[in-house]
């Protein structure tokens, strides 16, 4: 695969890797915890090395966490699939493999994009009101056009975020 795209001109180390890790940080997230998240009983679903690489970032001591205490701690773990993605080995990056320890330093804990925070509050947040503004923002974006799905989009369709319509002022 890697001859293939070096033969139409692109190096793969410099311009396809690093795409490719963002992407795969991303979809061990979409694939195991955010669709835990969204199914009864779908935590036993995530692999148990996973679980042992977030374990850090899910509250109480439960071998088996709870959906609820997974979603709190959603932001860490996106934090630390995508950390993971980016310094993984070639063959633990294909192979979705987990981290060996779990990581509890902060100093690789990146602080949180627009994005990753956009997805979080997306998928845990009910109520508009409770979003933070950058993520308000990246769904704007999102929702006109201007925004890629950060997910695939059967993912994006399992939540709908209504358009508001603009009310403008009485003139009183």
């Amino acid at each position: 695969m890697i001859r293939l795209i070096e033969a139409k001109g692109l190096t793969f180390k410099t311009q396809v890797l690093p795409h490719l890790r963002v992407v795969t940080g991303r979809a061990v997230f979409t694939q195991y915890f955010l669709r835990a998240n969204q199914k009864a009983g779908g935590v036993e679903g995530i692999p148990h090395g996973w679980l042992l690489a977030v374990r850090h970032h899910i509250e109480g001591d439960d071998a088996e966490p709870s959906v609820e205490a997974l979603s709190q701690g959603f932001q860490g773990i996106l934090s630390t699939t995508t950390n993971w993605a980016k310094a993984a080995s070639w063959d633990d990056l294909v192979n979705w493999r987990p981290p060996s320890s779990p990581s509890e330093d902060d100093s690789l804990v990146m602080p949180p994009q627009s994005d990753d925070l956009w997805v979080t509050e997306r998928f845990t947040k009910t109520y508009l009101s409770q979003w933070s503004v950058p993520a308000l923002r990246s769904e704007w974006k999102y929702l006109h056009g201007k925004n890629p799905s950060p997910c695939h989009p059967n993912e994006m369709r399992g939540r709908v975020v209504r358009r508001c319509r603009s009310v403008a002022p009485s003139r009183e």
